[in-house]
């Protein structure tokens, strides 16, 4: 071997040999790291998810405010479940079992409001606007009992 001999030969692999497993080391130690840091941010992220926000309906003054009785999930917060919720808040007539009306639901307001409650880290209260009108149709007296 042009000029190399065996023992040198052998002694070049075992010093490759032991940057290689220093290097693998390395990079497994970089991965533990990785790893944890990961873990961390997911268990951020679930506490994040399960924060509850309340919901208030906030009237035009004072006097029109509706705290709903319970509270929604991070994670569960989509419009859908917003609208069923409050669906299911007694109303002032009863039998005729009519859908609510609320105008802030439709508005484009209402979806970037919405994206921003799910994206928070510490908003826990979302106040959503009414008109005095539209917190009338609901039974304030049978919400509060319950």
């Amino acid at each position: 071997m042009c000029g190399i001999t065996w023992t040198t030969f052998w002694i070049y692999i075992a010093n490759i040999s032991g940057i290689a497993g220093l290097l693998g080391s390395v990079f497994a130690l970089l991965a533990w790291i990785q790893a944890i840091a990961i873990s961390k941010n997911v268990q951020q992220e679930k506490m994040r998810l399960n924060q509850e926000i309340k919901i208030r309906l906030q009237g035009e003054d004072a006097g029109h405010v509706i705290d709903l009785p319970f509270a929604l999930r991070r994670g569960e917060l989509t419009r859908s479940e917003l609208l069923g919720l409050i669906g299911m808040l007694p109303m002032i007539k009863e039998k005729e079992r009519q859908r609510f009306e609320i105008h802030f639901f439709s508005t484009p307001q209402f979806r970037v409001e919405m994206s921003r409650m799910q994206d928070a880290d510490q908003i826990l209260e979302w106040s959503i606007p009414c008109t005095n009108e539209e917190i009338k149709q609901f039974d304030k007296e049978k919400i509060a009992a319950a």
